[in-house]
């Protein structure tokens, strides 16, 4: 216990606590774990406005019309490259700038705007995604605007909106989620006079993207550093670590170098690489925030950054909703399509369900972003749920497409087939789960977010410095915890279930921080199911608010009808009992399998550039 105490008050989680920010949770999700489920957050379902929309429509159909007829996703895969022409081209559209104000010569869009850019590119070619979104979900444009002076903003957003590409470097050789292992240092320098002029930066970062077109040739003209900043002894002023700072480098700074460039099993084009810094000399002025920020800003840079990769997600999702419809069509065994076979059924309807509540909850976070509401939470989830769900789809597609789903796009060409490339696209999406927040510490992060109010009353419990009052002001509201834990109803409609099994989860909440204490951070696997609880509660609440809001679309509600009970099955373990068997989900696979392909569902392929459409085929 005294080993789970220390951990809690140790360097590597100080990093960590510094960096969150404070104020109280107040979304649809923290509300779960308080047994709280706030419906009206969710209905109406918040929707992009028409005016908004509009801004953007002009600019998707030019980037639609780009991507078809100057990237080819298939020969960038094969040659592992982005042309200089393809770069050129998107510099040319502004995509470099896509949320830099109008003032600073971008683009200015809304997030909701900005997710549909990405759905688009998602659903077509993950390696210019991974191209064009750090510069534009974090890189060096987000921190400048969000923490950086006005006069670093004038300085170098125009640039940045007019095709600069910039990149963060934050993970080294030892350093991954653990911040506090970062080994890279910027130390103060100062002049004859005394005065500090700037820093000494030394280290090496790793897996960088954007930054690197070549061993040895940049690709990114900025990188915003996070390292640890130290005063200088020689200087006379005192020792000390100064926390950890973030540094714009130009990329022509001498001392800069980028030695090698990574390749992955996936996303063959990405610019992913090393980084060394050999005292290399940084001016005070491309300081962005105050010493000692560089990891908060990254934290919360990358809080609105997440949704680039969960709005790419919804794209690809969109595209193997649209190949499986077709092909489970197509296909014929057995004297019937292999989508009236059931179990393959199945797969096509699930493939279904998650684009459609993924495009609900991605929709819904992005909406949060634009309305200025609390999302510390709800885009940790979204980035989760989003690549999980895509990784799971396109698992489902390739088991569909069976041999031609693992054949490549150009064998499949050669022999006269209709060429689709799910292997790339399989091949491409598994890194989703690692970037920005690999899902099992964003898992944990969750569940250290959505229980701050149970941890904060538990270290006044345990607190040896707590005083009488404070000790029962706590003791009081764990036993108001308590007794609302145990006002549950019947379960009934959807809703109810919602409300009954938040109240469950407070509940086993209160249960386990009485068992573990200070212990349960480390609990690593307990913490994992009582996030997979709070989450299948809100994905029930978002999908039917999203469908009742799809007035135009009956089915959505049918679906969404469909995805909560195999929810509320597999929460209750109802797949094991002989009712389940007789009257379980699985009686609704045959019918709705056939009228996703007789297309009913086609609305939730909406947005994407059909890989069918381009091959010649009708869908």
């Amino acid at each position: 216990m005294k080993e789970d105490k220390d951990l809690l008050r140790s360097e590597e989680m100080a990093v960590v606590e510094e960096a969150r920010e404070k104020q109280r949770h107040t979304g649809f999700i923290s509300g779960l774990f308080l047994g709280n489920v706030k419906f009206d957050l969710l209905r109406p379902f918040p929707e992009q406005s028409k005016e908004d929309k509009e801004k953007a429509d002009a600019f998707l159909e030019k980037l639609r019309l780009f991507l078809l007829h100057k990237v080819d996703p298939n020969a960038i895969d094969r040659d592992g490259e982005i042309s200089d022409e393809v770069i050129r081209g998107l510099k040319d559209l502004g995509i470099f700038g896509l949320k830099i104000p109008e003032i600073y010569g971008g683009l200015g869009f809304s997030q909701s705007n900005y997710r549909r850019i990405f759905e688009m590119m998602g659903g077509w070619c993950a390696n210019t995604v991974s191209l064009v979104a750090p510069p534009n979900s974090i890189g060096a444009a987000v921190p400048i605007l969000k923490f950086g002076t006005e006069e670093q903003r004038k300085k170098y957003l125009p640039e940045l909106a007019r095709g600069k590409i910039s990149s963060f470097a934050l993970t080294e050789v030892g350093s991954g989620s653990d911040p506090s292992r970062i080994k890279t240092v910027a130390r103060r320098v100062y002049n004859a006079n005394g005065e500090h002029i700037g820093y000494s930066l030394n280290g090496e970062k790793l897996y960088t993207t954007g930054a690197i077109k070549e061993n040895g040739i940049p690709l990114g003209d900025y990188i915003a550093v996070v390292a640890r900043t130290k005063d200088d002894p020689k200087a006379g002023s005192k020792k000390g670590n100064l926390g950890f700072g973030l540094f714009l480098v130009d990329s022509k700074m001498a001392g800069f170098s980028t030695p090698y460039r990574c390749h992955f099993e996936g996303l063959r084009a990405i610019y992913n690489g090393v980084l060394k810094f050999d005292n290399v000399f940084v001016p005070k002025d491309n300081l962005i925030g105050n010493e000692g920020d560089g990891f908060k800003i990254a934290f919360q840079s990358l809080t609105i950054g997440r949704l680039t990769i969960a709005s790419s997600c919804v794209g690809g999702l969109k595209q193997a909703l649209q190949i499986a419809r077709w092909w489970c069509k197509e296909r014929n065994q057995w004297r019937r399509s292999i989508g009236e076979h059931e179990k393959t059924g199945a797969q096509l309807v699930r493939i279904a369900c998650l684009t459609m509540v993924t495009d609900a909850f991605v929709r819904y976070c992005t909406k949060l972003v634009d309305d200025h509401k609390d999302v510390r939470i709800e885009t940790a989830v979204t980035k989760v749920l989003s690549t999980e769900y895509l990784w799971e789809a396109l698992c489902h597609l390739m088991q569909i497409r069976a041999g031609r789903g693992y054949e490549t796009y150009y064998s499949l060409k050669q022999r006269g087939e209709t060429a689709v490339g799910v292997g790339r696209m399989w091949r491409d999406a598994w890194v989703n789960r690692i970037f920005e927040g690999e899902n099992k510490v964003m898992t944990l992060f969750v569940g250290r977010e959505g229980t701050d109010e149970y941890l904060q009353r538990a270290l006044v419990l345990t607190g040896d410095k707590a005083g009488f009052k404070n000790k029962a002001a706590a003791g009081f509201w764990v036993l108001k915890q308590l007794v609302k834990s145990l006002k549950r109803g019947r379960s009934g409609s959807h809703e109810n279930f919602i409300k009954n099994e938040a109240k469950r989860l407070t509940y086993q909440l209160l249960r386990a921080g009485a068992k573990y204490q200070a212990g349960l951070q480390k609990k690593q696997l307990v913490i994992d199911q009582v996030v997979a609880r709070a989450l299948n509660l809100f994905l029930m609440a978002v999908s039917l608010a999203y469908a009742e809001a799809r007035k135009d679309q009956p089915f959505a509600k049918e679906l969404a009808d469909y995805f909560c009970a195999t929810i509320r099955e597999e929460m209750a373990g109802q797949k094991w009992t002989t009712s389940w068997l007789l009257q379980g989900s699985h009686l609704k696979i045959e019918i709705l399998a056939k009228r996703i392909m007789d297309g009913e569902a086609k609305w939730l392929e909406e947005g994407i550039i059909s890989m069918l459409e381009k091959e010649g085929v009708k869908v």
